[in-house]
């Protein structure tokens, strides 16, 4: 047995433990159909932020994880993006589509995505009646644009990447992606699954009404009209396709 070594890996986990700490606190319980519901804060602490999602458990049910890989940046920026899916709005103030991020707001209006890998259709089903009926109370409860509790307008069944566009191309000899999620950001990488984002010329997201992406021209050019028709997805349909591409020039 290789002491040295032990002591090593015991200290490395030690350390792990007190860089990353979660809590975790029930913060509002409630009955539906005669079964209990909660919904439990987790705030993790970091070595330099801190972060905090939220769970909500239905009975015995698998409970629905809150955080940034269940949610998206905003509202989706048209509701056809979920044709012939399990989509529902909630009885919520619904928020409008914008087409500038603001980075600076602490709270966001998203979508709740359950995804297929952990939650039958029945189950589905199921979180979908009790937040059509409770989740207007909560929303009220803590909901605040000052706050970070998440703004929930609707529920869909699937991950945001079911309803993301993907186009692949052969760029500058490497393999590209350029992704149109639901939230309508715009996102341009290499496909080697670091996603490192980079610079494409093209609006940040999705411009509504009538679903433009600017294309920038003149210094601040990246992909040109060309180069976009190079992007096709699994259907061999370019963004064009899509969305109405309309040059700015910069």
């Amino acid at each position: 047995m290789n002491i040295k070594k032990i002591i090593t890996t015991l200290f490395s986990l030690s350390t792990l433990v007190l860089l990353s700490c979660q809590s975790k606190t029930i913060i509002y319980t409630g009955t539906f159909q005669d079964q209990e519901y909660t919904l439990t804060s987790i705030e993790t602490k970091g070595p330099s932020t801190n972060s905090i999602d939220y769970e909500l458990k239905f009975g015995r049910l698998k409970p629905v994880v809150i955080d940034a890989l269940s949610t998206n940046l905003s509202v989706p920026y048209s509701d056809d993006v979920f044709n012939g899916s399990l989509y529902t709005k909630l009885p919520v103030t619904q928020t409008s589509y914008m087409n500038e991020l603001k980075y600076d707001d602490r709270s966001t209006s998203t979508v709740l995505y359950f995804s297929e890998k952990i939650f039958s259709k029945e189950n589905f089903e199921k979180y979908k009646q009790l937040m059509l009926s409770e989740w207007s109370f909560i929303d009220k409860k803590f909901f605040h644009p000052d706050f970070t509790f998440p703004h929930i307008v609707a529920i869909a069944y699937g991950n945001d990447e079911n309803f993301t566009l993907t186009f692949k191309a052969n760029y500058e000899n490497k393999p590209y992606l350029l992704t149109v999620g639901p939230d309508g950001v715009i996102k341009f990488y290499i496909d080697d699954n670091t996603h490192h984002y980079e610079y494409s010329g093209l609006s940040e997201r999705v411009q509504m009404p009538n679903k433009i992406i600017l294309l920038k021209t003149g210094k601040e050019a990246k992909l040109s009209k060309k180069d976009l028709l190079l992007f096709k997805n699994n259907k061999g349909k370019t963004l064009d396709n899509y969305f109405t591409i309309k040059e700015k020039l910069n």
